[in-house]
């Protein structure tokens, strides 16, 4: 009969502990890469987005010169879509 006193105890090989040390450093690297990997990913979304509003700016059709941007894409679509 177990008492709740003699309970067994678990304990880990030497083996064991540095496979779980070097499992947890294996996570948190790859953690701290993936973070680096969204924000590098966010950082080429935004400069894709300035490119974007750069598209959506009406031109003089004689100098050239821009004469309105239009900020709101749904706005865009609708003169595309000839809405």
């Amino acid at each position: 009969m177990v008492t709740p006193h003699s309970r067994p105890t678990a304990s880990l090989s030497p083996g064991s502990e540095l496979c779980l040390v070097l499992s947890a450093l294996f996570l948190c690297i790859m953690t701290i890469h993936l973070l680096w990997l969204s924000r590098l990913v966010m950082r080429c979304l935004v400069e894709h987005m300035k490119e974007c509003r750069l598209i959506l700016c009406r031109l003089d059709d004689q100098t050239g010169d821009i004469k309105s941007c239009l900020d709101d894409p749904v706005e865009y679509r609708k003169i595309v879509n000839g809405m």
